[in-house]
């Protein structure tokens, strides 16, 4: 699941700018997708943090 959203995130992001742009994928478009992939990892970090302090509880309490 996560592996296909990152993968179209990136892809789909310099894709579209290949066909938009004659001269290819310039540097600004680079450090774009590297942006959105880091807000997708940051997003993915705090839930798993959320699913781990969530387990952790439940044991706290069983």
């Amino acid at each position: 699941m996560f592996k296909r959203t990152i993968a179209e995130n990136m892809c789909a992001c310099c894709a579209n700018a290949a066909t938009r742009e004659p001269e290819g994928i310039s540097v600004e478009l680079i450090a774009t997708c590297i942006e959105r992939y880091q807000t997708f990892l940051d997003e993915l970090l705090f839930a798993i943090r959320a699913v781990v302090v969530g387990k952790l509880t439940q044991v706290r309490a069983w």
